[in-house]
């Protein structure tokens, strides 16, 4: 009976052999397929004809009318607001719960919908052909638009002969059942119903006292037993004891007549033996297994199943019998006992449980080909409309949520946790050390304050320590916020910033305070982190988790761990465990923290080893046999780590009892165990398909999803003609089941770990990735072609195919897989395009594609695509998306690194673009399209910009008139200090940059991307002296000579070292150099011993050893400018020179000479050995406060208060070059001592700037224009435009658009500080500071305000002590002073009208000497003045109300919303309805006059000070510049919004007419700006 049952896949091949001869006589035009549409032919035929037809004129369905209502109701929905979370069930979530909770139905938090297709496969060809290629592209559509992923998983295609022979199909075809039916978003469990029940196979293991009843029964019957007892053996290392059919050997002819012997007898004492339900398991198809688990044992059944019952009219006639569509006996009779079942199952057990609108009950009637086809074509519609009716309503139902990153974030590290503590064993000791730790967290010992890590070799079993002590201090506190995270094992916990962020998140909602102000600046997270640990109370104290801090990346410099700040105590009630491998990281630890806070975690005591190999082994339901048990034993006493225990177990749970195992069955070492697991892998599934897929998952920068790994070996040729040897499916598409069995078998060791908004697969452990990497992307696999490394190049280059899109519109290569089938591909299904960004770019309704932004660039420098990188990365769009996602820091590490390998000139100049501008993309990456505009014309940045097309950009662009087209020279620009920069320094090896600032702060850069890694904050006292001290150490920070230590110096006498990770090392309290008088020196080796306190009588300010190390020369601010010391015998002064005060020194590299800076603004060299006074360079116009020569000695660098830079020909006593850029004094410089290429210069303007040597050398630099304009003002009528420069005492006036000198201002004794104009367009009025660059806190009142009119030749003074702030209108002068008084005067005969005191009305100050007025401004068409003090702004109107001398004050005003920030500046708009205030901060405020100053609109943009604004003539527009080197134009009439922005090193700038705009920069240039209206 059962006599011609044969294996699925013999079935496939014959069916594909039958249809091919089929279409190839249809072809030939010969009758052996008759069809009219009148008759018809046998069912089989026609069947396998309507597999290969294009039902609907090869029109996608997603281009159909009828078929695009599905696809708008899902994007009109998905723009519908979105239902909140079960908020009590997330908040235990968010505080730490670890399984108390059920979060499975928490199905926002699931991304794919799953359907497993279940039918007999030879029947329903046609229809599941026509469903891959029409209906499941059209619902992956669907998902796509709701933000889903949707993969069918067909289990017919890529079945290997040797899983059929080792009997494994069914297993994992449930496998697959379950996990459909368990992660699935939607429908999961699509099965087809025939006319032919299927293939029932032997059970391919049966529990050992069930066989053994079955065989004494035959036994009664006196049937030979001999056959079954042969091929079922005993396997008593299942648990329990089961018998297990031998594989089929291969070549072995007689297997299915044997099998079907065998499984007759089987039967026949089942029925009789057996309970029914344990007898049924003989009987059923794989088709009915299949149905039972994903449908009648499937709770969800009414949202996840479809069933469609297929019916073909007369196939058990003899005209249409075929056994591929019906059961047939071996007499070619139709098998009625397997009708019967399936009777049963389709009218009785599917029919219990489905409801009928879930069947789809389908009727073929007529047996032609025409009917036949469009019986195919409805059964598709009907699974079509309901697959997609039910994903829409699933979404609706429970997807249609809140989107949460950060709950998702937390329960994917909760998942991890879970399986970690399965199997977990021993370890009491350690246990208990972290309990004691976690439970003392009210402890107010400050020692004891510190966070406890765990440290130990790779695979020690530190992560399932954290896992099970997180797990245990949860159990034991409940009411504690439990954070924990796996560090890297997620993309929001791969980088130190990411990290800190998303712990932020949960923590913040833990304790129910505000996550908007999460900041997304590293240096920003850092102190927020420790803020929010302090949210821990006595009743809900808080414990952090964190494993394994050696998986962080190393952006940011995270594995420095100063965002830890291991040296400082935690918070009260808060606790930290952490765990790491020996390396940096603990080393950055033990520098910081005391012994007994690190515990080392050693491997598994042979003790521990019986009792951690019996649990993980029963994880399985598994023993050993006893010597089996001895070599595993025995080979975990070689290599006692628990993560070579589970990988020795994972070999040894596939032993049967039966099995001869020898002694080195085992490898010694754990990469060679994960070898063994991968050759296991490549001897089951394929060399090419393993090497490949697991080569891309570790080739790829952050992993790939499941989807991904697919597309991607769908397009490897390689790997398809290796899977494709025999069968080809209707699509060029790998079967999902291929890649399923691999990753099924690799088990817990390939995990999915949440990544730019997908899951993707990657390797659990780093000896895994790194195995990986050895075997699959640099190891040659051999043959005589194959090279070291040969398959990293190839993989980077299919990574990058796929996230360009490479594949999405054609075949590779535009040809067939050769096969031994002799078919070529009917359909390919191309990769879909990879957008970069979704939805509309400009609004907040978009979505970036975060994975190509991420993969693309590693892969296209792992392919050494030069020029795709060009392309691709190259572009102005990929680079905003970049910056926009905050993956800024990346991007310019990655231009680098592309730059370096490739030499492209292309590259370079967008590696140096981007360093350039770092710190305004970081800021808003939109600006990308403005910076482009602005540089030179031609140039490779330029001419992408000048392809833009309109639409594309983000603002209307500024356009300089008159441009300058010389490139700057400036390759990075930093910013991170919030006040003036006194020091920059490179390290020795050139890879780090130090600064030191006003902030009493020291920060470290990468000195290639820009990133700020370290930043050490409250250094003692000033590390500048006061304004009346000015003569400050010109290097308050240094290295050491191997780069890994640093000292820092204060004003008030402190010496501190640090080491690169900016843990303290050394302090020093003592006066030194500048304070006394005396320069010493210290022995920082043997604990910073003083050798030797030299007194060289007055004060120094800076010191540079000769190369030798003999010498060591002084720079002094007294009447001898350079004092020599020897620095190596009696450390006496050997002799002063010079008679002028000097701010810095330098040797040249050969030590013949040393060049001084001071005071008289001049650069003088002098003669080393005899310290005589050689020449002067003189061209500065402001202190010289740091000179440096080049490691040549040829060219000499120097900068000064003039905000410049200038290079010296040494030997020609010439200038080469005077270098802008910077908005304040130029304090420091220092050059990169690898090659010189580059060096660093550092101003009070709170920056940093990098810039190329050779480029600055050649002279080819943007000119200068003077000194820094400080004045930059237009008349209202626009006639005229008033300038000041530098430390000019005169304020210039020219004609504003011929530029024509009128005259200028005289008479002022210091430099001009303000300039306005009255309401006549010649009459001006000007401020001076008193002094002109010296530093003296008496100059103030030596100030001056005077008024000048060049028409009419009047230039007066106006009478006021201490001036400090000038305002003006038509009718009015106002002047504010320093000890708080406003005086008005008026414009006609500029008599003083009135005179008030800021206390006079609203909030008072303590006394008359801390009210310096900061600022005033007039109202255009009234009497109001706004007065800034401080951080409050007052009103008043001009004149009192009870006829006195006084003002009357209106209204008061603050920024309350701005933290400290005081006020900067303030003014009216034109028509005197609006004032606005802007803070140091850049928050500015309006408000509306009318209405008593109600506050009308708050401004935010800007994120530093602003230093000056101006509205257009009509007041449509308003104009600021802020200190962060940005211009930007604001449109009064669209609420303020911003209209425009430039960048430049703008100070002072006004309206010309209502859109041209003039600017004096610092570099002492002047641009004249335009923008659309």
């Amino acid at each position: 009976m059962y006599k011609h049952y044969r294996a699925e896949f013999v079935a496939i091949s014959e069916f594909y052999c039958a249809r091919a001869r089929a279409k190839k006589a249809f072809l030939a035009g010969r009758k052996s397929v008759k069809h009219t549409s009148g008759g018809g032919g046998a069912w089989i035929d026609m069947l396998a004809q309507v597999s290969d037809m294009e039902l609907w004129g090869g029109v996608r369905r997603q281009e159909r009318d009828e078929w695009k209502c599905f696809l708008n109701e899902a994007a009109e929905f998905v723009r519908q607001p979105r239902k909140p979370l079960q908020q009590d069930v997330v908040l235990n979530v968010i505080r730490g719960d670890v399984g108390g909770d059920d979060v499975t139905e928490m199905l926002s938090l699931r991304s794919k919908v799953i359907v497993f297709v279940s039918s007999t496969f030879t029947d329903t060809m046609a229809e599941r052909n026509t469903l891959m290629k029409d209906v499941y592209p059209y619902l992956r559509s669907l998902c796509r638009i709701l933000g889903l992923d949707f993969a069918p998983v067909d289990m017919r295609w890529g079945v290997k002969e040797e899983v059929t022979d080792q009997h494994g199909t069914l297993d994992v075809c449930l496998r697959e059942v379950v996990r459909c039916t368990r992660e699935s978003a939607g429908p999961a469990f699509l099965c087809l119903l025939g006319d032919k029940y299927g293939y029932r196979p032997l059970p391919p293991v049966i529990d050992q006292s069930e066989f053994e009843k079955l065989l004494s029964a035959l036994g009664d019957l006196n049937e030979d037993t001999t056959t079954l007892t042969s091929y079922y053996r005993l396997d008593t290392n299942a648990v329990p004891p089961v018998y297990v059919l031998k594989p089929v050997e291969k070549g072995q002819k007689d297997w299915w007549d044997t099998s079907n012997s065998m499984q007759a007898q089987l039967r026949r004492v089942a029925a009789e033996t057996l309970p029914a339900e344990q007898a049924k398991t003989y009987f059923v198809s794989v088709t009915e297994t299949e149905v039972e688990h994903g449908l009648l044992r499937n709770e969800n059944v009414s949202r996840q199943v479809v069933v469609v019952e297929r019916h073909l009219e007369g196939v058990e006639t003899e005209k249409h019998i075929n056994r591929k569509l019906i059961d047939v006996s071996g007499s070619q009779e139709v098998d009625t006992e397997a009708q019967r079942y399936l009777s049963d199952l389709k009218k009785v057990k599917v029919i219990d449980v489905v409801s009928d609108e879930a069947v789809i009950q389908v009727d073929y009637a007529r047996d032609d080909l025409d009917q036949c086809s469009e019986y195919v074509r409805r059964m598709c519609d009907r699974v079509c409309e309901r697959l997609a009716r039910s994903i829409l309503d699933t979404y609706r139902a429970s997807l249609h949520v809140e989107d949460d990153p950060g709950l998702r974030e937390v329960l994917q590290h909760r998942t991890t946790l879970v399986d970690k503590c399965r199997g977990f064993v021993g370890r009491s000791d350690l246990l208990d050390r972290v309990a004691v730790y976690v439970n003392d967290y009210a402890t107010t010992t400050k020692t004891a304050r510190r966070p406890l890590v765990l440290h130990g070799q790779s695979g020690c079993g530190k992560t399932a320590l954290v896992a099970m002590a997180t797990r245990a201090s949860r159990d034991a506190h409940t009411d504690a916020v439990v954070v924990v995270r796996f560090l890297g094992t997620t993309s929001s916990s791969g980088s130190a910033r990411a990290m800190l962020r998303s712990v932020c998140d949960q923590i913040s909602r833990a304790y129910k305070r505000d996550t908007t102000n999460i900041p997304t600046s590293y240096k920003d997270l850092v102190p927020f982190f420790h803020s929010c640990l302090a949210y821990a109370t006595p009743a809900q104290p808080l414990l952090v988790f964190l494993d394994s801090l050696d998986q962080l990346s190393n952006d940011d410099f995270g594995r420095n761990l100063k965002w830890l700040r291991p040296g400082d105590q935690l918070p009260a009630n808060v606790r930290l465990v952490a765990s790491t491998l020996p390396g940096e990281c603990l080393r950055v630890l033990e520098a910081f923290m005391p012994s007994d806070c690190l515990v080392e975690v050693h491997p598994l005591s042979q003790q521990d080893g019986p009792a951690a190999l019996d649990s993980m082994l029963a994880e399985h339901a598994r023993t050993l046999t006893s010597t089996q048990r001895d070599i595993v034993l025995e080979a975990f006493r070689r290599c006692p780590l628990p993560l070579y225990l589970r990988l020795a177990v994972d070999v040894a749970r596939r032993w049967a009892s039966y099995d001869v195992i020898s002694m080195t069955s085992l490898p010694a070492d754990m990469r060679g165990l994960v070898t063994t697991l991968f050759e296991r892998l490549e001897r089951h599934y394929g060399t090419v398909l393993v090497r490949h897929a697991l080569g891309y998952i570790t080739a790829a920068k952050n992993g790939l999803s499941v989807t991904e790994l697919e597309d991607i070996l769908s397009c490897d040729d390689d790997v398809l003609e290796e899977v494709f040897t025999y069968w080809l499916p209707p699509l060029r598409r790998i079967p999902p089941l291929l890649w399923i069995r691999i990753r099924n078998d690799l088990g817990p060791y390939l995990v999915e770990r949440g990544t730019d908004g997908v899951s993707a697969y990657g390797w659990y452990h780093r000896q895994f990735w790194e195995a990986a990497e050895q075997r699959f992307l640099d190891q040659s696999p051999g043959g005589a072609d194959d090279v070291a490394g040969y398959f990293r190049q190839r993989a980077c280059a299919a990574i990058a195919d796929y996230f360009d899109g490479r594949w999405c519109t054609r075949l590779r290569n535009s040809s067939d897989i050769p096969t031994t089938c002799g078919r070529g591909w009917r359909t390919v299904r191309r990769p879909r395009s990879r957008y970069l960004l979704a939805g509309d770019r400009r609004s907040g309704n978009r979505k970036l594609n975060r994975r190509k932004l991420s993969e693309m660039p590693q892969s296209l420098i792992g392919a050494r695509d030069w020029r795709r990188f060009e392309r691709v990365v190259g572009s102005l769009e990929f680079i905003e998306r970049k910056f926009e996602a905050d993956q800024g820091y990346e991007c310019i590490g990655e231009f680098i690194a592309a730059a370096r390998q490739s030499g492209s000139s292309v590259i370079k100049a967008f590696s140096k673009f981007i360093g350039a501008n770092i710190s305004h993309l970081v800021r808003e990456p939109a600006g990308i399209y403005q910076l482009a505009s602005q540089q030179v014309k031609d140039s490779t940045v330029r001419k992408l910009f000048d392809a833009c097309a309109k639409d594309e950009l983000p603002a209307q662009i500024i356009t300089d008139l008159y441009p300058v087209n010389i490139e700057d020279p400036c390759e990075m620009t930093l910013q991170g200090h919030t006040t003036g920069i006194r020091c920059c320094r490179y390290s020795p090896t050139g890879n780090l940059i130090a600064s030191t600032a006003e902030d009493a702060s020291l920060r470290l850069w990468d000195a290639y991307t820009g990133a700020e890694v370290v930043t050490v904050s409250g250094l003692p006292g000033p590390t500048y002296p006061a304004l009346a001290d000015p003569y400050h150490g010109e290097r308050p920070c240094c290295f050491s000579g191997s780069g890994r230590m640093i000292a820092t110096g204060s004003e008030d006498g402190w010496i501190q070292v640090w080491d690169v990770n900016g843990a303290q090392q050394t302090t020093v309290s003592s006066p030194v150099a500048q304070k006394d008088g005396t320069v010493k020196f210290w022995d920082v080796t043997s604990d910073f011993r003083l050798i030797a306190s030299v007194r060289i009588g007055d004060k120094a300010t800076c010191c540079d050893y000769s190369p030798d190390g003999a010498v060591l020369a002084v720079s002094v601010f007294a009447t001898k400018g350079l004092t020599f010391v020897a620095a190596k015998s009696d450390h006496g002064v050997l002799t002063s020179v010079g008679s002028l005060s000097a701010l810095c020194c330098g040797y040249s590299p050969t030590g013949h000479q040393v060049a001084t800076g001071g005071s008289n603004s001049t650069v003088t060299i002098y003669d080393a050995p005899s310290g005589e006074r050689a020449f002067n360079l003189t061209g500065h116009m402001g202190w010289v406060w740091c000179v440096q020569f080049t490691s040549d000695g040829a060219h000499l660098l120097s900068c000064s208060s003039d905000r410049s830079l200038k290079m010296w020909d040494v030997d020609r006593r010439t200038c080469l070059i005077s270098l802008g850029g910077h908005l304040h004094r130029v304090s420091s410089v220092s050059i990169c001592p690898v090659a010189g290429q580059t060096f660093v210069t550092s101003s009070l303007d709170c920056s940093l700037k990098v810039w190329n040597m050779a480029a600055v050398a050649s002279g080819r630099v943007p000119p200068r224009g003077g000194l820094h304009y400080t004045i930059v003002e237009v008349s209202p009528c626009g006639n005229y435009l008033a300038t000041s420069q530098g430390w000019s005492c005169n304020c210039r006036m020219e004609h504003a658009q011929t530029r024509q000198a009128m005259g200028m201002s005289s008479g002022h004794g210091g430099c001009i500080n303000q300039a306005a104009f009255t309401g006549q367009d010649d009459t001006f009025v000007t401020l001076d500071h008193g002094h002109s660059g010296q530093y003296d806190t008496e100059a103030i009142y030596r100030a001056q305000v005077k008024v000048s009119s060049l028409e009419r030749g009047i230039e007066t003074t106006l009478i006021v002590r201490a001036p400090g702030t000038i305002g003006c209108n038509p009718r009015y002068i106002v002047v504010g002073t320093a000890y708080g008084s406003v005086h008005a005067f008026t414009t006609q005969d500029f008599t003083e009208v009135c005179k008030w005191m800021w206390n006079d009305g609203g909030s008072t100050m303590t006394s008359e000497d801390d009210t310096s007025i900061g600022h005033v401004a007039c109202s255009p068409t009234g009497d109001h003045v706004a007065v800034l003090y401080d951080h409050v702004c007052k009103a008043w109107v001009i004149g009192s109300s009870d006829g006195g001398v006084g003002g009357t004050f209106v209204s008061e005003i603050r920024h309350d919303d701005d933290g400290d920030a005081k006020l900067k500046v303030c003014l009216y708009s034109p028509d005197g309805r609006h004032l606005v205030t802007a803070s140091y901060s850049g928050l500015m405020h309006v408000w509306n006059v009318q209405d008593t100053y109600s506050l009308h609109h708050v401004i935010t943009g800007n994120v530093s000070m602003i230093r000056d604004m101006a509205f257009s003539p009509t007041g449509s527009y308003l104009a600021t510049v802020a200190v962060e080197m940005t211009l930007r134009v604001w449109d009064v009439g669209d609420g303020y919004s911003p209209k425009a922005v430039y960048y430049s090193p703008v100070n002072k700038l006004g309206f010309l007419t209502e859109n041209e705009l003039v600017v004096g920069e610092a570099t002492g240039n002047r641009h004249y700006l335009q923008f659309s209206q």
